[in-house]
């Protein structure tokens, strides 16, 4: 089952900048899922246009325990896709709720290794920028666990940052040793346009603080149009670049530099293409 009120995008947003990102998602969610609803979870009630569909008012919290804490008893919806604020969507979302229907919890793994002796050291790194879990006990024990590993965590942290410890890292081993379905996303569903990517396919959600990611995504999403999913189609992005490598070119090849400047030269003209329109 896809869509309707039992499915929907949840964001956690404590402090205006965060609140502002969050709008900034919502209006992406409008363009491109609009039969989707959106909640906020944070301390103070939103102002201004788009308004979520639902607010979900929660005590302060400023240290990254807010997602373990507050997610799976605050969500509105039976089948909940977290996002960052820090993201917005390039493409309908909505089909990744079908994913539900054979498991319980989803993220995209990427990253270092854990060597921090949390779990086994060739355990991937959990990214929680997006989070897909349906209301069932395998997803509850997760965010327990979750929980109660940040809280222990926190309690010895003795880091610079005021927010405490990560809670990505110590996702890891919690599910590793949980007993839910789990599956992991790929990366062009969860792209994180901050590092350099290969993509196989057009990317779903952007994660990052490109101001133009949108742009962006879309650039990415032509060089696909008109193609069959089945078709295989490689293309590595670079974000210094805004670009991606011509097909074909290896990082060791001496026309790199002139690819790059050529690759500028593409991506001026077509913003200048579209201000013209």
């Amino acid at each position: 089952m896809s869509g309707g009120p039992t499915c929907g995008i949840v964001y956690i947003a404590f402090g205006e900048t965060y609140r502002a990102e969050a709008s900034r998602s919502i209006a992406s969610v409008r363009r491109h899922s609009p039969g989707l609803p959106a909640a906020v979870i944070g301390d103070v009630a939103f102002e201004g246009e788009p308004q979520p569909d639902f607010f979900v008012q929660r005590p302060l919290n400023l240290t990254y325990g807010s997602k373990m804490e507050y997610l799976f008893e605050g969500t509105p919806f039976d089948r909940t896709l977290f996002l960052d604020t820090d993201t917005v969507l390039a493409r309908d979302v909505t089909p990744i709720f079908d994913l539900l229907d054979g498991y319980e919890f989803g993220l995209r793994f990427s990253g270092p290794e854990c060597d921090e002796g949390l779990a086994p050291r060739f355990h991937p790194y959990a990214h929680s920028a997006a989070l897909l879990f349906s209301r069932t006990p395998g997803a509850r024990e997760i965010f327990a666990e979750w929980k109660r590993s940040y809280d222990e965590a926190l309690a010895i942290y003795r880091g610079g940052s005021p927010h405490g410890p990560s809670g990505d890292r110590l996702l890891a081993p919690v599910i590793a040793k949980s007993a839910a379905r789990v599956v992991s996303l790929p990366s062009h569903v969860l792209w994180n346009a901050v590092e350099p990517e290969v993509l196989f396919s057009p990317p779903v959600i952007c994660h990052g603080r490109l101001p133009r990611s949108e742009q962006h995504a879309a650039v990415l999403d032509a060089v696909w149009r008109g193609r069959k999913a089945c078709e295989p189609l490689q293309r590595v992005w670079l974000p210094n670049i805004r670009g991606l490598l011509p097909s074909g070119l290896r990082r060791s090849d001496p026309f790199l530099a002139v690819s790059l400047v050529l690759q500028r030269m593409v991506n001026a003209w077509r913003v200048r293409k579209r201000g013209a329109r």
